[in-house]
């Protein structure tokens, strides 16, 4: 009895699609809490900025009352002054009126003294202030770059990604083309095959002896 002996040809399996779209689902969930972070440190650098604005204003306001009390001051104290040189010339005792005078000359001073006192002191407070605040934004810019190099780089690799899930795909799609091909040459061969053995069948039959 003669036999013919055929090797089925060999399957490739391709690459797994799922576990390559389970790592873009993941890249693409990563890359939105980024970007949502990334939004909220530019609103707290915004309401931090617009802070900084209004103490620089704050600022100003002070400054420009200080100097007004500054030349009250300087008046007050040419008009004392004055008053002194003219109590000096008149070498008398000084009239009610001019002690008058000189007692509230000699209070607008001292309130004025105390004004600048205070005003001095609420510019140092707000010169603490601008410089913690300057410290924080700051901070804030140097977070928010280090957001955006984060950013930059989860980019990159879920560019990357992409592309190798794209690549994957196609793989995957000639894979299914080889595999497709494979097949319909196998059922060919086994129905060549299968046809042989029965025409070889058939012609043993034929010369058996009945």
């Amino acid at each position: 009895m003669v036999t013919s002996e055929q090797n089925a040809p060999e399957l490739v399996c391709g690459a797994d699609p799922v576990q390559a779209n389970i790592t873009s689902f993941a890249q693409r969930a990563h890359e939105k809490a980024l970007t949502e972070q990334l939004i909220q440190q530019k609103k707290l650098l915004l309401e931090k900025q617009q802070q900084f604005e209004q103490l620089q204003n704050d600022h100003e306001m002070i400054i420009k009352h200080v100097q007004i009390i500054e030349r009250e001051w300087e008046n007050s104290n040419a008009m004392l002054e004055t008053l002194m040189e003219q109590l000096a010339d008149a070498k008398k005792k000084p009239s009610d009126e001019l002690t008058a005078q000189l007692h509230d000359l000699q209070q607008q001073v001292e309130e004025a003294n105390m004004s600048k006192s205070v005003m001095k002191h609420h510019c140092r407070e707000l010169n603490e202030r601008n410089e913690e605040l300057n410290a924080l934004i700051k901070d804030s810019l140097h977070s928010v770059e280090d957001l955006k190099n984060k950013a930059q780089q989860q980019a990159d690799v879920i560019n990357q990604l992409r592309a190798e899930n794209v690549a994957l795909k196609q793989q995957n799609i000639s894979q299914a083309e080889k595999l497709k091909r494979q097949e319909g040459q196998l059922t060919e061969a086994l129905h060549g095959y299968y046809s042989d053995v029965m025409n070889k069948h058939k012609k043993l039959s034929k010369n058996l002896p009945r």
